[in-house]
């Protein structure tokens, strides 16, 4: 598209300069949207990520439920259940 929007010349002398100021303003704003990777496996395909989210739904469900369970125990199960867990 370069050779294209230097023809843009013909309608502002200075067109072509903002159309590439803006895109690389967008893309370097856009950058903020991408996840942060550092110190993470990437996944190697489309499964790998929406296997990983339903994975991470499941073990936040399972926090949510184990501390209702706890919630609703008493202090003496409690302990029990915390060193048959050890």
């Amino acid at each position: 598209m370069a050779p294209q929007v230097v023809n843009l010349e013909h309608l502002f002398h200075n067109a072509h300069f903002i159309v590439f100021g803006v895109l690389g303003c967008l893309s370097g704003a856009l950058c903020y949207v991408l996840p942060e990777t550092l110190g993470r496996p990437l996944p190697e395909s489309v499964d790998d990520i929406y296997g990983k989210e339903k994975m991470e739904k499941e073990v936040i469900q399972l926090q949510g439920d184990r501390q209702k369970l706890l919630s609703d125990m008493d202090d003496e199960e409690e302990v029990e259940y915390n060193t048959s867990k050890m």
